[in-house]
């Protein structure tokens, strides 16, 4: 069975993951322009070393009214060639599992959770939660 690594990070009280290679890197915290009109999910714009990328709130995203505990982490992500930012709350480990092991998403899971999880992972320090990139990314464009 093949493995994958996972980059894992917090939001709040979820632990969240996604597969590395659609990590570019992570930062701590940059200087974010807001942008008029945008979307609540979209946080605005960082210079990421001359690079024009756009930072999403992934907290907003997943319905967390709370503010950021300290100043969010950026996962800088790629998706579809796009460098983008997703704001969370912290940065975890790199953990190794294979695709066997993830079960698909409870249905009792409501919105928006539900549209932005793929599966589940249960893990020695909880369950892992594999984010949906391209739904979370998607809700961006979307009013």
């Amino acid at each position: 069975m093949a493995q994958e690594q996972y980059c894992t990070f917090g939001l709040d009280s979820l632990m969240l993951g996604l597969p590395v290679v659609h990590v570019q890197e992570v930062i701590r915290h940059q200087q974010i322009t807001g942008v008029p009109l945008s979307k609540r999910t979209v946080s605005g714009l960082m210079n990421l070393r001359g690079q024009i990328v756009s930072a999403l709130d992934l907290r907003r995203r997943f319905a967390i009214d709370a503010p950021f505990p300290r100043q969010p982490m950026s996962l800088i992500v790629v998706v579809h060639g796009e460098s983008i930012a997703l704001l969370v709350d912290e940065i975890g480990d790199v953990i190794t599992a294979e695709a066997a092991d993830f079960e698909p998403v409870p249905e009792t899971l409501g919105p928006p959770a539900s549209e932005l999880v793929r599966s589940v992972l249960r893990t020695p320090g909880g369950l892992l939660l594999l984010l949906d990139l391209d739904a979370a990314i998607q809700f961006a464009a979307v009013v």
